[in-house]
């Protein structure tokens, strides 16, 4: 959202969930990487493009 506190999230079954993050304590970067090594696809002008999830631990 505009004010950084919910995020929505759909899926296969088409099932769209709004998850409450205003409590969230990470960082949107730590946010980011941990997103990185869990979700196998990345943005790239409007396009989910396929890619490896990113499994370094650092």
């Amino acid at each position: 959202s505009s004010d950084s506190r919910q995020v929505i999230t759909t899926s296969r079954d088409r099932t769209v969930k709004i998850w409450d993050i205003s409590s969230e304590t990470r960082s949107p970067q730590e946010i980011s990487k941990l997103v990185s090594r869990l979700v196998p696809f990345r943005l790239n002008d409007g396009l989910l493009i396929p890619t490896r999830p990113n499994i370094e631990i650092k």
